[in-house]
């Protein structure tokens, strides 16, 4: 038998089920948190500049990048230098389309 400082008698089962239950808390609270720290060395970023054939820059328009593999498209647009960012983008292989103000589409 095992005596707690509150005075209770626990039986060596009983003992060892409660150590038991809070090592899987324990260990399920670090789980959890694994995946989270994870998720930063999986995501990146598309930066670029778009030019036309002559290489002067494109202003207005917008920049949409599709991942081949999930299906989700992110739509931003370009700065008034013709420049662009895409964030948080998960590892992987993605189609990119440019839209110009003029409305002329160019896709890889």
């Amino acid at each position: 038998m095992m005596k707690t400082k509150h005075g209770r008698r626990w039986q060596g089962g009983a003992a060892l089920r409660a150590l038991a239950l809070l090592g899987a808390g324990i260990g399920g609270a670090a789980m959890a948190v694994a995946p989270a720290a994870a998720q930063d060395f999986t995501n990146g970023s598309l930066v670029g500049t778009v030019v036309d054939s002559g290489g002067a820059r494109v202003p207005e328009g917008t920049v949409s990048v599709t991942s081949v593999a999930q299906g989700f498209t992110r739509t931003v647009q370009l700065s008034s230098d013709g420049t662009f960012r895409v964030q948080a983008l998960p590892t992987g292989s993605y189609r990119v389309s440019i839209t110009t103000a003029s409305g002329l589409r160019v896709s890889d």
